[in-house]
C-alpha cells in the first residue's frame, strides 16, 4: 500500500493501491486457471508448436495490471459527481469561477467498479474477449473538496479506508480486505479534477 502525501496522491493508481506489480502480478497469474479458459486453451494446446498456457496467464495478468493505472482520485470523482450536493456546489463554481467553493460531506462510502478486459489473439483471429471486474469500496470519514471553475483543486480527509476485489468469470483472483488508507490532513492539487458533468 503506497504512503499517500500531497506530493503523489493524484498519481497513485488503482494498481498501486492493490500493490500488484506491473509485470505478471503472481496473484493475478494464478487465478487464471486453463479451466475458465477452455475456447483458448483448446486452440493454443491444437498448435503444431502448442503455445504453453503460463505464457497466456503471464501475459494476461500483465495486461490486466497495466489497465489498472487509473488514479485512485479519478475513480473516487466520478462517485462524487453523482452526488447532489457536489453537482450543486460545482454549479455555482463554475459560476463565479474565482471563487473556492468548499463542499463538506459526511461520512459516506465511495463504491467504484470497473472493466477492463484483454482481448486474446491467435494471429490475426480474436479468440476471447477477457472482462474483468474491479471494485473499490471506499469509506471516507470528514471529507472537505475545494472546488473552482468545476474542477476539484484540494481535498481534506479525516479519516479513510478501503477494500477492493479482481474477478473474472465468477472467480475472485484478488481480495483485498478493510485497510487503513493513510491521507495527509489538508492536499492542494497540482493539476486538479473536473468534477463538471459533460
Amino acid at each position: 500500500m503506497p504512503t499517500l502525501n500531497s506530493e503523489n496522491i493524484e498519481d497513485v493508481s488503482l494498481r498501486e493501491l492493490f500493490a500488484l506489480p506491473l509485470d505478471s502480478p503472481p496473484e493475478l497469474v494464478a487465478g487464471l486457471e486453463a479451466k475458465d479458459f477452455e475456447n483458448i486453451d483448446k486452440k493454443i494446446s491444437a498448435l503444431s508448436e502448442p503455445i504453453p498456457w503460463s505464457r497466456v496467464q503471464s501475459e494476461v495478468a500483465g495486461q490486466i495490471s497495466a489497465a489498472l493505472n487509473t488514479g485512485l482520485l479519478d475513480a473516487w470523482a466520478c462517485a462524487w459527481k453523482k452526488y447532489q450536493n457536489v453537482k450543486a456546489d460545482v454549479e455555482e463554481s463554475c459560476k463565479s469561477p474565482d471563487a473556492l467553493v468548499l463542499t463538506r460531506l459526511v461520512e459516506h462510502s465511495v463504491d467504484s467498479t470497473l472493466h477492463p478486459y484483454v482481448e486474446v489473439f491467435l494471429g490475426q483471429a480474436k479468440l476471447e474477449k477477457i472482462i474483468f471486474e474491479v471494485t473499490l469500496t471506499t469509506n471516507i470519514k470528514g471529507l472537505i473538496l475545494g472546488l473552482k471553475n468545476g474542477r476539484m483543486v484540494s481535498l481534506q480527509v479525516a479519516e479513510c479506508e478501503w477494500t477492493g476485489s479482481i474477478n473474472v468469470k465468477g472467480v475472485t483472483l484478488v481480495e483485498r480486505k478493510l485497510t487503513r488508507i493513510d491521507v495527509p490532513g489538508h492536499i492542494t492539487l497540482k493539476r486538479g479534477i473536473s468534477l463538471a458533468m459533460n
